[in-house]
């Protein structure tokens, strides 16, 4: 995972080495978020191509502490020849939701009441 900075808002990166073995042809990645003591089911985010050694979750920005939502990322390579995936092994890291942050941003951006009404105004004269 790439690591919080207090400074700047990161989504969630996710950095793997290629599988040595030349049967993994892909990688699946799965998270799992808790929030409020509440852990939801293992879903599945992507699948990429082997060569791929890095994804990230911009749902998510990477967090300091476990206040708000604690994931859960597993990254599963997929053996072609014997058609199975490895065993899953979930690392956790802290996060934000980032469709929160966004939302609160945007709305900040939101301009409420804008007029032009009278710029130049004609009737004014300058001396």
């Amino acid at each position: 995972f790439n690591t919080y900075s207090p400074r700047t808002e990161k989504n969630v990166k996710l950095t793997w080495s290629e599988h040595q073995h030349i049967s993994v042809t892909k990688y699946q990645i799965w998270r799992i978020t808790k929030y409020n003591g509440q852990l939801s089911s293992p879903a599945l985010q992507t699948t990429v191509n082997r060569g791929t050694t890095t994804w990230t979750d911009y749902s998510f920005y990477i967090g300091p502490t476990p206040d708000d939502y604690q994931l859960y990322y597993d990254v599963r390579a997929y053996y072609s020849l014997e058609g199975t995936y490895s065993p899953e092994s979930f690392l956790m890291s802290y996060g934000h939701d980032a469709s929160i942050e966004k939302s609160a941003a945007e709305e900040e951006l939101i301009v409420k009441e804008y007029s032009l009404s009278n710029y130049p105004n004609p009737r004014l004269r300058y001396s």
